[in-house]
């Protein structure tokens, strides 16, 4: 083949077994597509395919990489080049990243597939002067895409990173001064652990990068109003980790399916009403002020917890929890445990504009927001349904006669929405809509309670006691 000629393959399968298969020269590699051409060079023993001449193009075929684990095991091994045009190729189930770039410059990839390789699906190293639109990158080891070493006037526009176990797209390796130009627009992050880390730090604009991408799941960190964390997460409880004392957990619309637990000050604030699901299997936790066992789907505690969940000690925290939906999911807790959407101990702050719901009404000890301990806050603004033995419940230390020796809550309870499980529904326990006790104090104010009947045979539910 003649330099800058054009190889053609119609559709089929095509084992090229495991020979080492480069281009050497500027040529066209040119399948029917995608879909109809498939090069298998799953036995390879070096690169699936290695390029390393200018001026090449490859288009239109499916290429099954290396199927050893290995270090070398890339799908498509691309470097020292200029003028590279990828089109139309989707790269799968290499051992190692499955389209590599290195030291490329001047590369237009558009319409690639990159799924189930054990690397990044793509990976840039030290290159520059690359477009790449219609990306599709699911279900491989490391990232949908990762930029290494250094980059500069590098686009990322229109793709898709989904179904990624690591993180959707991250950068890692070299200095800030190193890259310049790394531009993300109108991609599509959706069903990844994480969803893009800036490794080295000051790469991406990542305020940028969460407004004009889409995500399914979004958390940042702020602090003084600014990302203080160059980060987008999918998970509120990696932020919350990383957050500084007093930083803001911003949460963006989304369904979040985990547990979400605070021992810090922090500032948990929704955008757009995303909503906090209990996991199947949340961590259970106890703590003096209280002789049950619970299972919170958002918990906040000053003191220390054990590896067992045991918290000790009279330290407070400083949280506010802000604009979330918290939803039980209607799962009852373990047998000899209580379940509450939002668990303070030793908490000074608030609970704001927040929805909790679907706690379970089946005779199990569920609660809408429980505050305890050396805890003062504000519970504002709220809509609580969906729970069978409190709705709101500021409840000091039992003690042995009901009023023990620890230090008991104070809140102001105001302007809040408490729905009862209704006038007939046969809970186990007589459902009170806001209860103080136990040597709590506070006010309560401006609340609207309802559905709070009871048909047992000798308690009553109470709208407000």
């Amino acid at each position: 083949m003649a330099e800058g000629g054009t190889v053609y393959v119609a559709a089929g399968m095509y084992d090229e077994g495991s020979a080492y298969w480069s281009i050497g020269k500027p040529l066209s590699l040119i399948g029917e597509g995608s879909g109809l051409v498939t090069i298998d060079r799953s036995a390879s023993g070096t690169y699936g395919l290695h390029v390393g001449a200018d001026n090449v193009t490859l288009q239109g075929f499916t290429l099954i990489g290396p199927s050893e684990i290995a270090n070398w095991a890339y799908g498509l091994k691309i470097e020292h080049l200029t003028n590279l045009v990828l089109h139309d190729v989707a790269v799968v189930n290499s051992g190692r990243s499955g389209i590599d770039l290195n030291t490329v410059s001047g590369a237009t990839l558009t319409g690639l597939s990159a799924e189930g390789n054990h690397g990044a699906g793509l990976a840039l190293t030290s290159c520059s002067d690359v477009t790449v639109s219609g990306l599709h990158a699911t279900g491989n080891g490391w990232s949908g895409v990762a930029i290494f070493t250094s980059g500069s006037d590098i686009t990322i526009s229109d793709s898709a990173l989904t179904g990624e176990p690591g993180v959707g797209l991250y950068v890692q390796g070299g200095t800030t001064d190193d890259y310049a130009g790394i531009s993300l627009t109108g991609n599509t992050f959706a069903g990844n652990a994480g969803q893009v880390a800036d490794l080295v730090g000051g790469v991406l604009d990542i305020e940028s990068v969460l407004a004009e991408n889409s995500f399914d799941r979004a958390v940042v960190v702020r602090r003084d109003g600014a990302i203080a964390v160059p980060a987008i997460y999918s998970r509120i409880q990696d932020a919350v980790d990383v957050a500084g004392p007093g930083d803001t957990v911003e949460v963006a619309a989304g369904t979040y399916e985990e547990q979400v637990v605070i021992n810090k000050d922090l500032v948990l604030q929704g955008v757009g009403n995303p909503v906090i699901t209990a996991p199947d299997s949340p961590a259970a936790f106890s703590y003096p002020e209280s002789s049950k066992t619970w299972e919170p789907v958002v918990f906040a505690f000053g003191g220390t917890a054990d590896e067992n969940g045991v918290i000790s000690g009279d330290g407070t925290v400083s949280v506010e929890i802000v604009g979330l939906t918290v939803d039980g999911a209607d799962r009852a807790p373990t047998s000899g445990c209580r379940s509450a959407g939002v668990l303070l101990r030793n908490v000074v702050g608030r609970i704001e504009d927040c929805t909790v719901r679907n706690m379970s009404i089946d005779g199990a000890e569920t609660f809408g927001v429980i505050v305890q301990g050396a805890s003062d806050v504000t519970v504002t603004g709220n809509h609580i349904s969906g729970w069978s033995r409190g709705g709101i419940g500021v409840n000091g230390d039992f003690g042995t006669n009901g009023k023990g020796p620890l230090v008991d809550p104070t809140a102001v309870v105001t302007g809040n929405t408490v729905l009862g499980p209704g006038m007939d529904v046969p809970v186990t326990w007589a459902p009170n809509g806001i209860q103080f006790g136990y040597g709590a104090a506070g006010e309560v104010t401006g609340n609207k309670v309802s559905g709070c009947g009871w048909p047992g045979p000798e308690w009553s539910g109470s709208g407000i006691i």
